[in-house]
C-alpha cells in the first residue's frame, strides 16, 4: 500500500504536511499491527528493548505488540505506565489503553494515574483521560462515585482545575443518577478559561 502525496497551494503546505505525517502514521500502525498478528514469536524481553528505544516507531511497535498479544501481566502495565510521558500523541493513548486493560486489578494505582494525568495542561492527554479511563474506572465503579466525584472536587478545590475539564468530557455508562450527578458538577463549579 502506497500513501500519495497532494501537491498543494504554498498557504497550506503546513496543513499538508501534518495531514502526510497522520497518514504516514497511521500506514505504520496498520502494518505494524498486522505484521504483529502475523508473527507472534515476540518476547516481553523484545518489548522491553523496544519501548526504551529513542526511535518513536519503536515504542508504539512495543505497545501494539502489548495489545496486539494481550501481554497483561504487571510487567506490561509497567512499561505502559512509563510511555504515558512520551512525546508522540500514539505512544501516550496507547500507553493509556493498555494501563487502562488493569483498572480491575489495579484500581489505586489507575486513580493516581487519572488524577495525575488528568490535571494534564495537554488537552490530548486529558482526552485519553477521560475517554479511556476515566469513563470506564467511573463504570466500574459506579458503587463509589460519590466518594470519587467528592476526591475530584477537593483536587480541583486545591488547584487542579483540569481535573473538571476531564470530567466534564467523558461519558460513562453509568445509570442517569448518577450522569446527573457528574452534570450538577460540571455545572457549579467555576468555568474554566
Amino acid at each position: 500500500m502506497s500513501v500519495a502525496t497532494v501537491t498543494f497551494p504554498y498557504f497550506l503546505t503546513g496543513v499538508v504536511s501534518n495531514l502526510n505525517e497522520v497518514m504516514m502514521k497511521d500506514y505504520f500502525i496498520k502494518s505494524v499491527w498486522s505484521s504483529i498478528e502475523a508473527n507472534t514469536d515476540i518476547t516481553l524481553s523484545e518489548i522491553r528493548k523496544l519501548s526504551k528505544s529513542p526511535i518513536t516507531n519503536d515504542r508504539l511497535k512495543a505497545l501494539l505488540c502489548i495489545r496486539q498479544q494481550e501481554f497483561f501481566e504487571p510487567s506490561t502495565f509497567l512499561i505502559a505506565r512509563k510511555l504515558i510521558d512520551d512525546v508522540d500523541n500514539d505512544c501516550r493513548w496507547q500507553s493509556i489503553i493498555i494501563v487502562g486493560e488493569f483498572i480491575q486489578v489495579k484500581r489505586n494505582e489507575i486513580w493516581e494515574i487519572i488524577l495525575q494525568y488528568g490535571n494534564s495542561v495537554d488537552d490530548d492527554t486529558r482526552t485519553a483521560i477521560a475517554t479511556v479511563l476515566l469513563e470506564h474506572f467511573l463504570e466500574i465503579y459506579e458503587n463509589d462515585l460519590d466518594s470519587i466525584l467528592e476526591e475530584l472536587i477537593e483536587h480541583s478545590r486545591s488547584g487542579e482545575m483540569n481535573l473538571l475539564r476531564t470530567l466534564s468530557i467523558c461519558w460513562p455508562d453509568i445509570s442517569s443518577a448518577g450522569k446527573q450527578k457528574i452534570e450538577q458538577i460540571c455545572k457549579t463549579l467555576p468555568k474554566i478559561p
